[in-house]
């Protein structure tokens, strides 16, 4: 009961199991092991967004970035805490932030696209997904950006398109049915 990695490590087991109130309680566990670790941090404000709890859970985020700045974990956890609170211009921000640490993740040109979606700057949006898309052409998440784009601009044959290829990366992902 003395470990914080161990508490870590079962909050985010529990998060795959979905079961939040339970990590929830083991993030603040090891958190109490280790009040200055951002990685304990980094584990509240995973849980608090997986209880819908944005406000806390951009603390937490805020607090592990003031500790570890480069850890790019903590910087999609900001960006999902903004983005659920509707503060679009400060979620593109922090994508903008996520791209000069790592201009090669495809994971955060989709932040970015979500960001600019948001913000109904539809054509950035479908440009930043395309990136993604280019970076990493078999991840179906990167063509779901591409779709909600496109739907936007009313380009219907495309986000057609971008739904289908969603599927066909990843036949078991509702969300890819849905579009099309």
């Amino acid at each position: 009961p003395t470990d914080a990695v161990g508490y870590g490590q079962k909050t985010t087991a529990l998060l795959a199991l979905k079961r939040p109130l339970e990590a929830l309680a083991a993030a603040e566990l090891g958190h109490e092991l280790n009040p200055n670790d951002p990685m304990s941090y980094g584990h509240l404000s995973a849980a608090l967004l997986a209880l819908k709890r944005p406000l806390e859970a951009l603390e937490a985020a805020e607090k592990a970035i003031q500790l570890e700045p480069f850890s790019l974990v903590n910087h999609s956890r900001r960006f999902t805490a903004l983005l659920r609170l509707e503060r679009f211009s400060e979620a593109l921000a922090v994508a903008e932030e996520m791209i000069k640490l790592n201009p090669t993740d495809p994971v955060n040109y989709g932040h970015l696209s979500a960001a600019l979606l948001a913000l109904e700057r539809f054509s950035e949006a479908l440009a930043a997904a395309k990136e993604a898309s280019r970076l990493n052409p078999t991840d179906p998440i990167s063509y779901g950006h591409q779709f909600n784009a496109l739907l936007a601009l009313g380009r219907l044959p495309e986000a057609l398109e971008a739904a289908e290829k969603h599927i066909e990366l990843d036949p078991t992902d509702a969300i890819g049915y849905g579009q099309k």
